[in-house]
């Protein structure tokens, strides 16, 4: 993909795909779309709700690799072909904890149960405590907010029980 310009230069201009997966460039970017062996060429890490950029996955065709998250620039060095750039992405994580609202677990007596490090878009009902909470007098009715196909959002969440009086 070496061209001859007019003056017999050589252009060493290669094209650069992307591949964003869902992802998108940061109001204002442009990424660029040629790069030359000989220059560096920056290349901002794009966005994707829910995620944090991991770095580029490449491919020219003869060669591939990853590049680290906080990559600011591509120097191709040695390869001379087109290449492809897919952004590589890892689910935020977040907290959720189910408030006992009076009651307890009687495993370890806590008044929540918490659960660390929830990925983005994950089923909570995966996170739910295996016993329900138990307190006097009442009957353990469920979780307030919560649905069997709620999916973790990109923030902490607590989700507190509800208890129907025992007559």
């Amino acid at each position: 993909y070496d061209k001859i310009e007019e003056d017999g230069s050589i252009n060493d201009d290669y094209r650069i795909d992307y591949d964003l997966d869902g992802g998108s460039a940061p109001e204002g970017v442009t990424y660029p779309t040629t790069f030359n062996v000989d220059k560096k060429k920056t290349i901002v890490a794009p966005e994707k709700y829910g995620y944090t950029f991991a770095g580029w996955k490449y491919e020219t065709g003869a060669q591939s690799g990853t590049t680290p998250a906080d990559y600011n620039g591509w120097s191709a060095g040695d390869v001379k072909a087109n290449i492809t750039l897919t952004a590589q992405w890892t689910a935020n994580t977040h907290k959720v904890t189910f408030d006992g609202n009076g009651g307890t677990w009687t495993y370890n007596g806590q008044p929540s149960v918490v659960r660390d490090a929830v990925a983005y878009d994950s089923l909570i009902k995966d996170q739910l405590p295996t016993d329900d909470p138990v307190r006097d007098d009442y009957e353990f009715d469920g979780w307030d907010g919560y649905t069997e196909t709620m999916t973790m959002p990109d923030e902490d969440v607590t989700f507190t029980a509800k208890w129907k009086a025992i007559e």
